[in-house]
């Protein structure tokens, strides 16, 4: 191979991109047949794809389409292709969504299910040591490219930008011009204000900053509370009675209208929950831990509900 393409090859701008690009095929192969990558098997990561659907093709192919479309869309838009000045702001984007919304973009566009088991000690400080010997041996190998990567960098800045002398003599130019604007200008507030007439401003009436309050927009907003509290009391009332999909309507108007409310979103979680729509309602009781984050019984609704996704899969998994 020539020099100038290996170089390039190797450089820390190009090489994280085909190192983490050859991964995908890899990844995919070992999802498909183990349901876990090396990385995630120490950590107690594994992975089933088409969790809602009982009747998808769960063959080899399909199982091997699911890990090529699951590890190019982390490659693509979790890691940024693994370029290094893209991938760590895509994968702090990919933790605020994976807060947000318990779950990332890849698994839920593939129906996976991510599950969790407890991670030991021997493997968390086998899995750090990992990580901290391959940053090592990256850092030792890139040192000199990065540094001269860097160094070509500040010069060609250094170069686009102008002179101190250029500046100087820009402003200089620039302070003559508004010089001669500000001489040039009438001064006909001091004109108007030099007759005998004139009255000194503090017995002028003083004008208020903020103009008046639309009227249209305060009848609106006393409508929006109004059906808010009127919502807040139907949407638990249908919910007690037993009458769940009225409910819902109820508690998603409430959601919708009364946003950053808790309680609209327990209220709707628990509506879709009594109806079967399990992932529907954990989504709204997530929703409703983000704005809550210290009420212990959201922690039993979203463990009811993950609890009813698992079971009806079994249950059409069985038939």
């Amino acid at each position: 191979m020539p020099e100038t393409i290996a170089y390039w090859l190797g450089h820390p701008l190009i090489a994280p991109v085909i190192i983490t690009a050859s991964w995908i095929p890899i990844e995919a192969l070992l999802i498909a047949s183990l349901g876990a990558t090396p990385g995630k098997w120490l950590f107690g990561v594994y992975l089933q794809f088409a969790i809602s659907d009982a009747y998808a093709r769960r063959d080899t192919r399909a199982q091997l389409s699911n890990g090529l479309q699951r590890a190019f869309r982390v490659w693509w838009e979790g890691v940024g292709a693994g370029f290094p000045l893209l991938a760590p702001i895509l994968i702090a984007v990919a933790y605020e969504k994976l807060m947000q919304n318990q779950e990332t973009d890849w698994d839920f566009a593939q129906d996976c299910l991510v599950t969790h088991g407890p991670v030991g000690a021997l493997n968390a400080v086998t899995g750090i040591c990992g990580l901290t010997a391959m940053l090592w041996l990256y850092g030792v190998a890139w040192h000199q490219p990065m540094a001269q990567s860097i160094a070509w960098a500040r010069t060609t800045v250094a170069e686009a930008l102008p002179s101190t002398s250029a500046l100087s003599a820009g402003i200089a130019v620039a302070g003559g011009r508004i010089s001669g604007l500000i001489a040039s200008t009438p001064r006909t507030l001091s004109a108007a204000g030099s007759g005998p007439d004139t009255k000194s401003d503090t017995s002028r009436p003083t004008v208020a900053a903020t103009g008046p309050v639309d009227p249209d927009m305060m009848a609106l907003i006393a409508a929006r509370r109004a059906k808010v509290e009127v919502l807040k009391v139907e949407g638990p009332r249908m919910l007690r009675a037993g009458n769940f999909r009225r409910a819902g309507e109820l508690c998603r108007a409430w959601a919708d209208l009364d946003l950053g409310n808790a309680e609209a979103y327990r209220c709707l979680g628990q509506s879709l929950q009594a109806q079967g729509y399990y992932q529907d309602a954990l989504a709204a009781f997530r929703k409703a831990k983000q704005y809550d984050p210290n009420d212990p019984t959201l922690d039993a609704a979203i463990d009811r509900a993950q609890r009813g996704i698992v079971a009806e899969f079994l249950n059409k998994y069985r038939r």
